[in-house]
C-alpha cells in the first residue's frame, strides 16, 4: 500500500512543534449528534473485501474544497478523501492509519465493513453522506490475525456552504498507541502529492478529542494529533473562512533546547515574567511540572523515560507545545 499520510508523519524532522502555525481556511468547531448508520445508500464495494482500494464517488452538486471546485471524492485506502488522483491538490485526511473489511479474517471472504453513500436534500441544500462502517485496523490483522477493533465514520459534504463534516459513530478501539503512535492525524491538507509524496502544509486536530485544537505541521515540522479515538456521536465541522483572509503565523515565545537530550531541558524564557511548563507523553499523561521564571531555566529528565515527549508552556497571553526527545 501506498501510506503516504503515515509515512510523511515518520520521514518529518522533529523540530519544535508550532513554529508554522498558519491558520486552516476553515473555521473549526465541535458538537455532538446521534450517530445515524446508512441504511439504503450506493455501495461502492458491494460484497467485495477491500484491503488498500481506491474508490471513487461522484459529487453531484458544486462543491468547493478551500475554494476549489470539486467533482468528486477519491478514497485512497480508505485514509484520505482526494479531489482527483493525480497532481497537487487540498485534501480530507481522514484516519493516518492504515485500515481493512473485517471481512478479511474470515474463511467466506464476503465483505463486512461496507463503504457507501446517498444524497439527501433538495437542490440547492443537497448533501452528500460517506459512510465507511464496521472497518478495521490492519495493524491487528497483519500482526495477530484478529480484527476485533473496529470503528464506524461518515464524511459529510453540504452544497449550501460548502461544508465539512467527520462524524463518528460506535467503536472499539483497544490499542489506540499501535495504531496511532504519533497521535490519530485528522483535518486538512493542503497540495498533497502523491507522485513526490510531498505536501505543504497540514492542519490537523489536536489534543483531547472531546475538545481538539487546530496545530499544523510541514514535512520539516511536527506535532501531534488526537490523543484517543473520537467517542460516538462526535461531529467535527469545518466550515469555509471568507476569502481573502490573510494566514497569521504565530512567533513562538519560549525557546526549548535540546531537542535531543539524555538528561536536561533548557527553557529560554525571554519576555514572560510568569509561565509554567508540563512534560507531557503523547498520550497526555502529566510526568513533570513547574513554574518558570524569566530568562534562562533548566529542567531535570533523567528520570523520564526514553522517548518522544511534549513540553507544554502556559502564560497570561496563552500557551504553546513544543517537543523533545529523550535519549
Amino acid at each position: 500500500m501506498k501510506r503516504f499520510m503515515f509515512a510523511a508523519t515518520m520521514v518529518a524532522t522533529f523540530l519544535t512543534a508550532g513554529t508554522l502555525q498558519a491558520q486552516m481556511p476553515y473555521t473549526f468547531s465541535v458538537s455532538t449528534a446521534s450517530y445515524q448508520p446508512i441504511g439504503n445508500g450506493t455501495t461502492l464495494n458491494d460484497t467485495t473485501v477491500w484491503d488498500d482500494e481506491m474508490y471513487k464517488v461522484d459529487i453531484p452538486f458544486t462543491f468547493k474544497l478551500n475554494n476549489k471546485p470539486m467533482t468528486s471524492l477519491f478514497l485512497e485506502a480508505m485514509e484520505i478523501g482526494l479531489p482527483d488522483t493525480v497532481g497537487s491538490m487540498d485534501g480530507l485526511p481522514l484516519m493516518s492509519v492504515d485500515l481493512v473489511d473485517r471481512g478479511i479474517a474470515d474463511s467466506l471472504q464476503v465483505s463486512q465493513s461496507p463503504i457507501r453513500y446517498i444524497i439527501e436534500g433538495a437542490a440547492g441544500n443537497r448533501i452528500l453522506k460517506l459512510e465507511i462502517a464496521n472497518v478495521g485496523f490492519a495493524d491487528e490483522f497483519y500482526v495477530d490475525s484478529t480484527v476485533d477493533d473496529y470503528f464506524n465514520m461518515q464524511v459529510w459534504l453540504y452544497e449550501n456552504g460548502n461544508i465539512i463534516e467527520y462524524r463518528y459513530g460506535s467503536s472499539s478501539v483497544t490499542d489506540f498507541g499501535t495504531y496511532f503512535p504519533l497521535g490519530m492525524l485528522t483535518g486538512f491538507v493542503k497540495n498533497i502529492d502523491f507522485s513526490s509524496s510531498s505536501f505543504d502544509m497540514m492542519y490537523i486536530l489536536s489534543g483531547d478529542p472531546s475538545s481538539p485544537v487546530i496545530d499544523s505541521l510541514t514535512q520539516t515540522s511536527f506535532t501531534t494529533g488526537l490523543t484517543a479515538f473520537p467517542d460516538s456521536g462526535t461531529v467535527y465541522r469545518f466550515t469555509p473562512k471568507p476569502t481573502g483572509i490573510a494566514e497569521k503565523h504565530r512567533i513562538l515565545e519560549m525557546s526549548l533546547y535540546p531537542t535531543r537530550t539524555t538528561g536536561s531541558l533548557h527553557i529560554d524564557n525571554p519576555n514572560r515574567a510568569e509561565a509554567t511548563y508540563k512534560v507531557l507523553s503523547l498520550s497526555g499523561q502529566i510526568l513533570k511540572y513547574g513554574n518558570i521564571k524569566k530568562g534562562l531555566n533548566t529542567v531535570d529528565v533523567n528520570d523520564v523515560p526514553a522517548g518522544q515527549y511534549l513540553v507544554r508552556f502556559d502564560y497570561d497571553a496563552g500557551f504553546e507545545t513544543q517537543r523533545f526527545i529523550k535519549l
